[in-house]
């Protein structure tokens, strides 16, 4: 079955330049911005009201009334951020679970003010352990203190 644009003989179309896809599309936008051009040219004159019926509408009625002169108070509006003076960047120096923030968010803070309360119990376990051992550590002396006595004699 021969196909009229891929046959040999029927190469005279392309070659007289009847059939050229970007010519026919230009052809088409073309013939659509002249009717759109039509549209904007002649739509208003279709959807404007005649000369008779603009006549014939009343216009419409305003109030009017004299001005009242009074003083009014200074107010001025701003919008804006606001940001400390001081910045101050939080960090322990210990380890612990903290039990109470004494500041919110907000609060001004002066110096010597309660911010954390972190647990005691760890420390606590601490110091008993680090207490038995000193306690240890004197029993030993005195022990050795009075074998020393004892062989002295």
């Amino acid at each position: 079955m021969a196909n009229a644009f891929t046959h040999p003989e029927a190469g005279s179309l392309t070659r007289l330049g009847l059939y050229k896809p970007g010519a026919v599309a230009w052809l088409g936008s073309l013939a659509v911005l002249g009717i759109a051009t039509a549209g904007v040219v002649t739509g208003p004159r279709l959807l404007a009201p005649s000369a008779d019926q603009a006549a014939a509408v009343a216009p419409p009625a305003v109030a009017v009334s004299t001005p009242s002169q009074r003083d009014v108070g200074t107010r001025l509006q701003f919008l804006g951020q606001f940001s400390a003076v001081n910045q101050v960047e939080l960090r322990a120096q210990v380890g612990g679970t903290l039990t109470k923030i004494g500041f919110k968010d907000g609060d001004i803070v002066h110096k010597g003010d309660l911010l954390f309360v972190i647990d005691p119990t760890p420390y606590q376990i601490k110091l008993s352990e680090v207490t038995a051992q000193l306690e240890s550590a004197h029993a030993r002396l005195d022990l050795a203190s009075r074998e020393l006595c004892v062989l002295k004699r």
